[in-house]
């Protein structure tokens, strides 16, 4: 065997997540991985096959020691390359593109070495060509340890995947070798060395064949070319320079001794640097066995090497679209590679990203987020597009870790259309309103530009009590008389705009009219049965769950006096709404909609600052209305009508509590805003209707010890 020249060490990965995938398993009971096929199970406990070689040399079946069966192939190492040796003949495993060989070994614990020690071999012939898994020396004679090395040989020359360590012995250990010969030339090869199941050694992404295809290629396991000396003259040489011992014991020149006994005096080179090292004992005598050998194939279309490149898909905008929003600023696409095995990996860099002729990278301009195997690439635009653009966008330079490149993906889509004529509210009255009748004005109206329209005011007064919808439709009660003047926006699709000045004017309240008060002066907590002595009057939150099969309850409390002392004598209450406004729930939701019940509390009320649901005896009332709330944000209302016309015929505070009951499963809540939240406009509020029963101005009655309390904003504890 010729001498490989130290060239390169590629990268040791050791520390990377490839997986071996036969062991403890042996040819009495193994499973082949899907995608895999058998190439051959040899046992040693039968007949050699015909395309099987065993025992070169010195080795022959063996019955002294074995890992399954009966029998194993061994032999002693006596002299110089002495082969204990087992081999698939040229051709047998055929046409491949992964090949995995596992195998036991066992060496004597007395085992030392001067040269080569071979693992496992691939060769194909005419012209040569062969990867070893190979130990080689250690510096000086008669070591027990040396290195392994992945050596490609022949048409391709090098060395790499060093790895020093004690050779294995003393007991039977299980070597794994997964081999991908490269294409031809390209570095997209790997040669991976499992110890015991987990890797010992490897070369990633290397050109270990070169040029030559490696089908068909011979398969040998076990070998030796442990060199005793070096010397000058050729063929034989009997004596070295100088006695042994005396510091000159050794030769010169390249030629070794082969076949030499074990035995013979050892004498050194100057291939070794010619220094005595005060060893002169031969190497031992020792026996190697080899058992259970497994080889299996993967080939092309069952999961095999993975000669594709990732693959682009998901585009958006669509290639070729037309009528894109200018206002669409984003360019996305996945990039996948659909390899099972470690090779499923994109790998980003030096990949390109060029939009508009500006190139773009995963480091500087794109989003590049997701798995090892889809990644989701990501360009947002800073400004909108023009009208009738074409964005060019071409995409290069994604690759797997097998070295395949995806081909450049050159595409384009097209902006919308100037749109002709121009967005115009069209509106430009508004109907009057009554202060506490419900407002009846039609929505606004546009052309132009690109549907839909969204609606807002952005400039003026609008009158209290009433709202107007994203889509222009104005609603509500209005509260205060007077003319309100203000500015309306129109925002299309194409985020063009255009702005109307409006008005409405809103007559006073007539006797028998009916009047709206809309405030948030809540008081307000819940109480929690998993922390049952804390309370949660200071929370941003109140949360309430349905508690029939969940570990936790909640009950939410409100307290409002300041909206109850405001409504004025000789009044009829007409409609009472609680309104609160949901923004989370936990995991799912559970149930949706959850029905949530709103009680009124008619005695022992509690005190929102410091109940607890240890200490709460408050009692509830009935039901005043349930409404379903879906996990969905947004308001919700219940009617509390009969609540508040009894605190209010009797003077008292309106006490509210929302319960999820007892109806649903685990984990089924709903979280709204309470009015310690940040932003007002999202508080619990309480929307009272009523009717006066005499004009204004005319006789009042209030009843005895009834105390007027002028409205505030804020809480009240």
């Amino acid at each position: 065997m010729r001498k490989a020249p130290l060239i390169l060490a590629l990268l040791l990965t050791a520390g990377t997540a490839h997986s071996a995938l036969l062991t403890g398993q042996t040819p009495g009971s193994y499973s082949v991985p899907s995608g895999w096929s058998l190439v051959r199970a040899t046992e040693f406990e039968g007949t050699k096959p015909s395309d099987e070689t065993w025992a070169i040399w010195q080795g022959s079946v063996q019955t002294d020691r074995y890992h399954g069966g009966a029998k194993s192939l061994g032999g002693t190492y006596s002299a110089d390359q002495n082969d204990i040796h087992w081999g698939l003949s040229t051709g047998t495993i055929g046409t491949f593109a992964e090949a995995y060989l596992s195998f036991y070994e066992w060496i004597d614990s007395n085992a030392l070495f001067n040269d080569e020690f071979f693992l496992a071999r691939f060769a194909v012939s005419d012209p040569f060509q062969e990867i070893l898994a190979d130990w080689y020396w250690a510096p000086g004679f008669n070591k027990p340890n040396a290195t392994l090395y992945v050596v490609p040989q022949g048409v391709r020359t090098w060395r790499g995947g060093a790895k020093g360590a004690t050779v294995p012995k003393g007991a039977w250990h299980q070597w794994e070798i997964h081999y991908r010969p490269n294409t031809s030339g390209a570095s997209n090869g790997f040669y991976r060395v499992y110890l015991d199941g987990t890797l010992f050694t490897s070369v990633e992404n290397a050109n270990l064949n070169g040029t030559r295809s490696m089908t068909g290629m011979n398969i040998h396991v076990g070998g030796v070319y442990t060199k005793l000396v070096w010397m000058t003259n050729s063929p034989t040489c009997t004596v070295c320079s100088g006695a042994p011992g005396s510091g000159t014991d050794y030769c010169t020149g390249s030629q070794h001794w082969s076949g030499q006994p074990f035995s013979a005096p050892i004498c050194r080179s100057a291939a070794y640097g010619g220094a005595y090292d005060g060893v002169d004992n031969p190497l031992p005598s020792f026996k190697r066995y080899l058992d259970d050998i497994i080889v299996m194939k993967y080939t092309d279309g069952g999961g095999g090497y993975d000669s594709q490149p990732p693959y682009i898909t998901s585009y958006s905008p669509a290639k070729s679209a037309t009528g894109i929003l200018k206002t669409n600023r984003t360019i996305s696409f996945h990039i996948k590679d659909d390899r099972t095995d470690d090779t499923g990996v994109v790998t980003t860099s030096p990949a390109t990203v060029t939009i508009e002729g500006t190139p773009y990278t995963c480091a500087a301009g794109l989003s590049c987020t997701g798995t090892t195997a889809d990644k989701t690439i990501t360009f947002t635009n800073g400004s909108d597009w023009a009208y009738d653009q074409v964005v060019n966008v071409s995409i290069s330079g994604f690759k797997d870790v097998a070295g395949n490149v995806t081909s450049t993906d050159t595409y384009s889509y097209t902006i919308q259309a100037d749109p002709s004529p121009a967005l115009a509210i069209t509106t430009t009255t508004m109907a009057g309103g009554t202060v506490g009748t419900a407002y009846s004005g039609s929505a606004l109206a546009s052309t132009g530009g690109t549907s839909p329209y969204a609606y807002a005011v952005t400039a003026g007064t609008y009158p209290p009590g009433m709202v107007l919808s994203s889509g222009g439709t104005p609603s509500g009660t209005p509260t205060t008389a007077g003319t309100y003047n203000f500015t309306v926006t129109a925002t299309d699709a194409a985020s063009d705009t255009d702005d109307q000045a409006l008005s409405i004017v809103v007559a006073p309240l007539t006797p028998g009219g009916q009047q709206v008060e809309q405030n948030s002066n809540f008081a307000d907590t819940f109480i929690n049965s998993g922390s049952p002595t804390v309370n949660y009057g200071d929370n941003a939150a109140l949360r309430v769950y349905q508690w029939g099969t969940n570990t936790v309850a909640n009950r939410i409390y409100l307290m409002d006096n300041v909206d109850i002392q405001s409504i004025p004598d000789n009044v009829a209450i007409t409609s009472a709404t609680l309104r609160l406004y949901l923004y989370d729930w936990d995991g799912s939701g559970g149930t949706s909609p959850m029905p949530v019940s709103a009680y009124r509390i008619t005695s022992n009320v509690p005190d929102t600052a410091t109940v607890t649901w240890a200490s709460d005896t408050s009692v509830l009332g009935p039901v005043e209305t349930v409404t379903d709330v879906p996990a969905t944000v947004g308001w919700y209302e219940w009617s509390v009508l009969e609540a508040v016309q009894a605190a209010y015929a009797a003077r008292q505070p309106l006490w509210l509590a929302l319960d999820g009951g007892s109806q649903s499963v685990a984990n089924t809540n709903r979280a709204f805003y309470s009015v310690d939240h940040t932003d007002e406009a999202l508080w619990p509020n309480l929307t009272i209707t009523y009717t006066n029963l005499v004009a204004p101005g005319g006789p009042s009655i209030s009843a005895p010890g009834k105390m007027r309390v002028s409205k505030f904003k804020g809480k009240m504890r």
